[in-house]
């Protein structure tokens, strides 16, 4: 999945101003995981485990305001 993010922000024309619908944050460094972030040396090989993902408020707003695509908990 995280393969799939970072080539969708590289190749398919996202404003890299705007906020993506999530944030990925590797939980050692603080680092933002975005487009161009590899892992330092001391953290390969990579896991999962090492990331802190959260869905961005605007995006979670925007969904939970549709109908047909609002979020269910």
């Amino acid at each position: 999945m995280l393969t799939l993010r970072l080539w969708g922000m590289r190749h398919r024309g996202f404003n890299p101003e705007a906020e993506s619908a999530v944030t990925i944050t590797h939980r050692r460094t603080g680092a933002i995981v975005d487009a161009d972030w590899r892992p330092q040396q001391e953290d390969l090989p990579f896991s999962f485990a090492e990331v802190e993902s959260r869905i961005n408020p605007g995006w979670e707003a925007e969904r939970a305001a549709s109908p047909t695509l609002g979020l269910t908990r």
